[in-house]
């Protein structure tokens, strides 16, 4: 990256899509951004209601791992969430820890 902010050059619809497959790039185009800590911070303290943020997706206010999925829940839906759950307050940890 030339110091460019990835946002910024591109269209907002990949952004704040609903397609898996945009919310992936989103998030990789994140990854190197000079501001991305800032970016996530500043989504934190907002509680923005949706799109990829600081490499991380908001839904109603808060990041989850993926945009959620039409039918039926699983049976292990509780165990899946408090997992991905703990996996995304990792993940957010490490953005707000790095400098």
């Amino acid at each position: 990256m030339t110091g460019e902010i990835p946002c910024v050059a591109g269209t907002a619809d990949m952004w704040f899509s609903d397609v898996p497959a945009d919310v992936d790039r989103a998030r990789g185009l994140c990854l190197g951004c000079p501001v991305r800590r800032e970016c996530l911070v500043g989504a934190l303290e907002r509680g923005e209601t949706c799109g990829v943020w600081g490499g991380e997706l908001f839904l109603a206010g808060l990041p989850v791992p993926a945009p959620k999925r039409n039918g039926r829940p699983p049976k292990n839906a509780a165990v899946l969430e408090a997992q991905l759950h703990q996996q995304m307050t990792m993940r957010i940890d490490a953005v707000l820890q790095s400098a």
